[in-house]
């Protein structure tokens, strides 16, 4: 959980007695939690950290001690019903179970496992505005949140600001009774003291430093370009005029709300996965905090280095590698009991399934992986060798980022079901990259595919690939319907490319799209798909209901568009007004000059694009 300048509160490890350490182990006896480490103590709580077997994941518990003390039985019930409003909630700390031990008269409340906080990833790095983008939406997401279920905190700051690498967001996290407020009992301008709090929170994440007293009580009575001069002339100006003015603004009435914020948040492009590159405090065996230890190999004989590093990239591409030496890399890997990030690229090898089965063995045996990118490209490993990848996924028990690309590997529709049947079990995964192309799936293997893919609702970021795959109409239905039951998805890359969708399979992507809500970033592939004018319209109708895509990537080569097809699509797109990045590639289609210049027409009729390119 949370950290203050480089050593959390959260995460910091102290000693026990042996009595207090016993009773917090036998507080967990006939759970499904196994206790690891003790975190910290305050008045009425011991706060820990346990693996979850049910939850497939690390969690923070906080045990409340003296279930009997009236003041302790009320914060408990306090926290408990807080944390139950925002339930479900992504841009919210989860509670996930309570627990109760009468024998030993103490409750518990599970909730998801924070690494680090604001303050801590503040320390080791200088945010790019692309990161202070990610981060002012999430806080604001956040607090949105909060607000509308009646949630208003005396005080923010970054120290109860939680990061989870996991979920790969920053929640605000500080529900103790004594820092809380009811809604009825506060007037407006109170309420927007939390606005005030993060925006002086995000000032100082942009100006990369802390603000000095001076500066902080400037704030509160002259507007932001007054009380630190140096903005005026910054890089960013309009993003501090428009947001940051707005949310420290002097007159309390006049500070946007949540829902201001994010409606001005759509004239920027914002990713959320740029905030993945930030470094973490870990902890070292000496429990003070340092960065991630990186490695990377790209020599065989060097992989004996690899073992005391958290972050590890093999690249050993086209290296003549077959089942022995695959055997001799995993014998490697599963040293690295510490590792959280892991790149292995084997592109162009000949390990086949039986060294899949032996890197896949190793994998489950690294404890604390996080983010895996597997490449396993054109490694002939069959159906026999997706299950024994899989198999060995599925037990990782802490991944939360899976990029797995099995490329030309002969899966068929078996490899395809295997495949699936370990994703829908991989319910940690929020970022899933998943590359089949050429593996002849056909309609089959797509629904396998589909049917894991709706199992998967803590998704957020999808990229799939399914380009050469025999999918026709029927396969692309599967995937269509099960995607729209992905409601958590803000991030798409669908690359149906080569698979004959014709203008039925086109409608079900475009139906299944529009009822995809939260999609915000979509990248879609219909290369060569016998898509008609009648196809892209359908297609146009429906992204002009997805109010919420800011960016557009579409690839819609040779197909058998003419200008009817370009007019129609056009004037569906131009009612997507928040679009700030347009690619649209058209070449190889059937359009003239009129189509053209339609297409062309939606820079001036898109009032907020930032980035557009047309390609006929």
């Amino acid at each position: 959980m949370g950290q203050k300048q480089g050593k959390s509160k959260y995460t910091r490890q102290k000693k026990l007695t042996m009595n207090t350490s016993q009773l917090l182990k036998d507080f967990f006896k006939g759970t499904s939690y196994k206790f690891e480490r003790f975190i910290e103590e305050n008045e009425f709580q011991y706060i820990v950290q346990a693996k979850s077997s049910e939850h497939q994941c690390l969690v923070a518990v906080k045990i409340f001690k003296y279930m009997n003390n009236l003041q302790c039985l009320e914060a408990y019930e306090f926290e408990k019903s807080t944390l139950m409003k925002t339930k479900n909630e992504r841009y919210a700390l989860q509670l996930l179970d309570c627990l109760q031990n009468l024998e030993i008269n103490m409750s518990g409340i599970v909730i998801e496992f924070c690494d680090c906080s604001l303050s801590a990833v503040s320390s080791l790095n200088a945010f790019s505005f692309q990161q202070v983008l990610a981060l002012t939406y999430q806080l604001i997401r956040g607090l949105q949140v909060l607000q509308q279920h009646g949630i208003f905190l005396k005080d923010v700051n970054s120290d109860n600001i939680l990061y989870s690498w996991r979920k790969n967001k920053f929640i605000i996290a500080n529900f103790s009774k004594q820092q809380m407020q009811l809604e009825t009992s506060l007037l407006q301008e109170e309420k927007n003291d939390d606005v005030f709090s993060i925006g002086r929170i995000l000032i100082e994440v942009f100006l990369q430093r802390s603000l000095q007293p001076l500066e902080c009580n400037n704030l509160k009575t002259q507007f932001i370009l007054e009380a630190i001069p140096e903005l005026v002339n910054h890089q960013h100006i309009n993003f501090v005029k428009d947001i940051l003015a707005n949310m420290v603004n002097p007159n309390q009435k006049e500070i946007f709300q949540p829902v201001q914020l994010l409606h001005t948040l759509n004239n920027y492009l914002v990713d959320e996965l740029c905030l993945q590159s930030l470094i973490l405090p870990a902890l070292s065996s000496e429990n003070s905090v340092q960065t991630l230890k990186k490695i990377k190999i790209e020599n065989f004989n060097d992989l004996n280095k690899i073992k005391e590093y958290q972050d590890i990239s093999i690249n050993l591409q086209n290296y003549n590698i077959f089942s022995k030496e695959a055997k001799t890399i995993a014998e490697h890997i599963e040293k690295c009991s510490s590792v959280s990030k892991l790149t292995l690229n084997l592109l162009g090898n000949y390990i086949f399934a039986g060294g899949a089965k032996k890197i896949g063995s190793s994998l489950e045996k690294c404890e604390n992986l996080a983010y895996l990118n597997l490449n396993l490209q054109g490694n002939h490993i069959q159906p026999e060798g997706a299950k024994n990848i899989g198999s060995s996924l599925e037990k990782c028990l802490n991944l939360c980022s899976l990029n797995l690309n099995l490329v030309l590997n002969e899966l068929g529709v078996e490899g395809a079901r295997n495949i699936g049947l370990c994703l829908e079990k991989c319910q940690g995964l929020h970022e899933l990259h998943l590359n089949l192309l050429g593996n002849y799936i056909g309609s089959e293997g797509a629904k396998y595919i589909g049917n894991s893919l709706e199992k998967c609702q803590n998704i957020t970021h999808l990229d799939l690939n399914l380009q050469s795959n025999y999918l026709f109409v029927e396969g692309t239905k599967s995937i269509g319907m099960s995607l729209q039951r992905c409601q958590n998805i803000t991030n798409l890359n669908l690359n149906l490319q080569l698979n004959e969708l014709g203008v039925e399979g086109t409608k079900y992507i475009a139906q299944s799209l529009e009822k995809c809500q939260n999609i915000q970033f979509l990248s879609l592939n219909l290369w060569r798909n016998y898509i008609s004018s009648e196809g892209i319209k359908s297609l146009g109708k429906s992204l002009e209901k997805c109010q919420n895509i800011t960016s557009l990537n579409l690839n819609l080569q040779l197909n058998e568009i003419c200008d009817e097809g370009a007019k129609g699509f056009r004037k569906s797109l131009q009612n997507c007004q928040n679009i700030t990045s347009l690619f649209l590639s058209l070449q190889s289609n059937q359009i003239n000059q009129d189509g053209v210049k339609n297409i062309r027409y939606l820079s001036k009729k898109c009032s907020k694009l930032v980035e557009a390119a047309f390609y006929f």
